[in-house]
């Protein structure tokens, strides 16, 4: 089946249309070159998005690496400031005069005493030097500061 009053519709379309509508070829080369140019800017504008993209991936590493980082060292000072508190509750607790240390031998002194701590500092510091009693060398300790036999 034919239809011919549509063909003769497309047809007469075609014959009213005005031919001067048409963009000139100039036109269509400024268009294309517009496109041309516009297509190079968006594809520059892509590159340094996905280069920003992989700079905004490192810095965000470097802050969770930072981050982790800095919960350890906060556990970490945590740790150490209840160590220290431990061990100055327990310098409060058990001082010993410094006449009793003198008679001691150094050596043994030194096994005793904290290890942050130096005989020579704690005896400039202050008159009594704190000692750190532990449950298995505490027999010891009261034994090496007992008076020294005659």
């Amino acid at each position: 089946m034919t239809y011919p009053h549509l063909r003769a519709r497309v047809s007469s379309n075609a014959a009213r249309a005005d031919v001067s509508e048409l963009p000139s070829e100039e036109q269509l080369k400024a268009h294309f070159n517009a496109a041309m140019v516009h297509m190079k800017e968006s594809e520059a504008l892509e590159a340094k998005l996905q280069a920003n993209a992989a700079r905004l991936a490192e810095v965000i590493a470097q802050i969770e690496a930072l981050s982790k980082e800095r919960a350890k060292l906060h556990c970490a000072t945590r740790l150490l400031g209840d160590t220290k508190a431990q061990q100055d509750l327990a310098a409060r607790e058990q001082l010993v005069p410094i006449g009793k240390i003198v008679r001691t031998s150094s050596r043994r002194l030194h096994r005793l005493c904290s290890p942050d701590l130096s005989i020579a500092s704690a005896m400039a510091s202050t008159r009594y030097f704190p000692v750190c009693h532990t449950s298995t060398v505490s027999a010891s300790i009261h034994g090496m500061f007992s008076m020294p036999r005659a």
